[in-house]
């Protein structure tokens, strides 16, 4: 009796489990993405507990390019992915050949795309450009009834999709507490509540006011309790309303999207791990375009923290701080570009060194500054001082932010991007006065920092007699009709002063012989004829790694466009990719010249 108790105990086990195998192969390797009516209710309440979000729609405002192209704010057909196991995918392989095929994506990529995903991804082109689905792509691919693959309308703000110039736009976040905090009256109002997504970092957060729109759409999906998503159940269509309803203003940025997309992809392929390109149009002093790595989704966000804008940030310039030297003394009289200086690889009282240390020999200010001699620069500043040093970098938008900044209707401080750095020249009064403190600023070391944009506008001051202008990221602020609210007029930075003709021609002169018979020879017979200045910056406690920079512009006889270019911290001192990367993003400048003359 008691066998037969057991054995009936234990087949009514066996058909228990062989039911939840059954469930769980239907839910999560057979079925469409779709529940039955019937088990509706069950998910609903699943929802509470185990649910997650994508946001699909934000219903904020548009973010343009200057060409009104949109970055975001324009809803698209795009795709939408779920994380599969390997089982997944064998079990229907064909279909999955069929969909890489569809989207332009090699079998093997797609695989590894989606086995190894920890969270649903909106999925790019294979360039690295945005993938847009076609109607008849959709109908084929919902016909392949795979689940985990949605074809969804999206505004690309969702966190899951990648965006050209993440760190420009920024991130939206939802923050009740930030929501109250910063936004009191507007939430009593009810034009924001609890539930309501804030611009977090970049445009999205200094333009809040103007982009914050009334609703979202947000699909929630179901997760395991270990966190991932669970593949093949029903998804969740989740409208959010504000209680008063609104309409978001828009933005014109003086971004260039197709540069944009370009310099980040130049930035990949050469596998920049932690740097920035800046891109200034020289006669209007906007900036075209700023990448920024770490991307987001790279991997090991908590300590690259790839929203962080490089571009943005403050890092040791090395020897491109000389320009400022050179300026000073000019400016001021100490020197002439031709006076003859003497080089012998080292100042042993001040402990200088020259990377080249049986030392440049006898040359002028011009060959000094296109051959980066530390000594020959360093005993420049020497005549110049401490005081007159700070007092033009100073003028050129160093140790301040320099972003566009200023009245903005009712707002009489406000800032285009708030988080930009101020960078330092030095760190205390005193060491203006200590000579040995001033030899190593006027390198590039010791104290001083610069952010690549200071150094981009720098360059392009030239172009305006020396006088620095405040860079735009966005233009105007457009109603919800497109027509114009508020326009950013140009102005300069504070400081600025014009210098003599004289003085800029110099300079300019002198970098061009950086790339004719300088440190930059290697961009010599180049596409454009380009000029520039190089610098490499010795950082860490122990100095063993270093900031490649490469400032400049182009093209020479008919100049147009600031880069500056910055690795931060690599390996090796000798690294070529600073002056690479310079090339290749004016090459890239003048084959979108082209086509748009086309």
């Amino acid at each position: 009796m008691k066998k037969h108790r057991a054995m009936v105990v234990s087949l009514l086990l066996m058909m228990l489990l062989l039911c939840v195998a059954a469930r769980l192969y239907q839910l999560q390797i057979a079925s469409s993405p779709t529940f039955s009516k019937e088990r509706e209710n069950i998910v609903t309440r699943a929802f509470e507990a185990q649910s997650q979000e994508i946001l699909l729609n934000s219903g904020r405002g548009k973010i343009l390019d200057r060409f009104g192209r949109p970055f975001v704010g324009v809803e698209k057909d795009r795709l939408l992915l779920f994380p599969q196991t390997e089982d997944q995918w064998v079990r229907k392989r064909a279909r999955y050949t069929r969909l890489a095929q569809l989207i332009g994506y090699q079998e093997s990529v797609l695989n590894r795309l989606l086995t190894t995903s920890k969270h649903p991804i909106i999925i790019p082109a294979r360039s690295g450009g945005e993938l847009i689905v076609s109607q008849r792509q959709q109908k084929e691919i919902q016909s392949l009834r795979l689940p985990g693959v949605i074809v969804a309308q999206t505004d690309n703000r969702t966190t899951v999709s990648p965006r050209i110039g993440q760190q420009i736009l920024g991130r939206i976040i939802r923050n009740p507490f930030l929501v109250r905090e910063n936004f009191p009256k507007e939430y009593k109002l009810g034009l924001y509540s609890g539930q309501s997504r804030i611009g977090f970092s970049g445009l999205e957060a200094s333009f809040e006011k103007y982009l914050h729109g009334s609703g979202e759409k947000i699909l929630g999906y179901l997760q395991t309790r270990k966190g991932e998503p669970l593949t093949g159940a029903k998804y969740k269509m989740i409208d959010h309303r504000e209680r008063v309803k609104s309409q978001p203003y828009q933005l014109r940025t003086t971004l260039d999207a197709k540069l944009q997309q370009g310099i980040e992809r130049l930035m990949k392929r050469d596998r920049v791990q932690d740097g920035a390109i800046v891109v200034q149009e020289i006669q209007s002093g906007d900036i075209l375009a700023m990448g920024s790595a770490p991307f987001i989704g790279s991997g090991n966000e908590e300590q690259s923290h790839p929203w962080d804008n490089r571009a943005l940030m403050e890092a040791t310039p090395g020897s491109i701080f000389k320009t400022i030297v050179a300026i000073a003394a000019l400016e001021e009289g100490r020197v002439s570009p031709y006076r003859h200086f003497i080089c012998k690889g080292k100042l042993d009282h001040y402990h200088m060194r020259d990377e080249r240390t049986s030392g440049h020999g006898e040359t002028t200010l011009i060959g000094a500054y296109a051959q980066s001699c530390n000594v020959i620069m360093a005993k420049v500043a020497k005549l110049v001082g401490g005081e007159k040093i700070e007092e033009y970098a100073r003028r050129f938008g160093f140790g301040q932010k320099i972003l566009w900044h200023g009245a903005l209707r009712n707002q009489k401080q406000f800032a285009q991007e708030p988080n930009e750095q101020h960078g330092m020249i030095f760190a205390s009064k005193e060491l203006k006065k200590d000579v040995g403190a001033v030899m190593q600023t006027a390198i590039g070391q010791r104290d001083v920092k610069i952010t690549p944009i200071q150094a981009a506008n720098l360059v392009t001051s030239l172009f305006h007699q020396g006088k620095a202008l405040q860079p735009r990221l966005v233009t105007e602020i457009q109603k919800p009709n497109g027509k114009p609210y508020f326009y950013f007029h140009n102005q300069y930075i504070e400081r600025a002063k014009p210098l003599r003709l004289t003085t800029c021609q110099w300079l300019k002169q002198s970098m061009e012989e950086v790339v004719e018979e300088g440190t930059a020879r290697i961009l010599r017979n180049h596409q454009w004829k380009l000029a520039g200045k190089t610098g490499t910056a010795q950082v860490g406690i122990d100095k063993k790694r270093y900031n490649k920079w490469m400032i400049g512009y182009g093209p020479v006889e008919n100049p147009r466009y600031s880069v500056a270019i910055l690795l931060r911290g690599v390996k090796e001192s000798e690294d070529r990719r600073a002056k690479l990367l310079f090339a290749q993003t004016m090459d890239l400048l003048k084959k979108l010249e082209e086509k748009r003359q086309k």
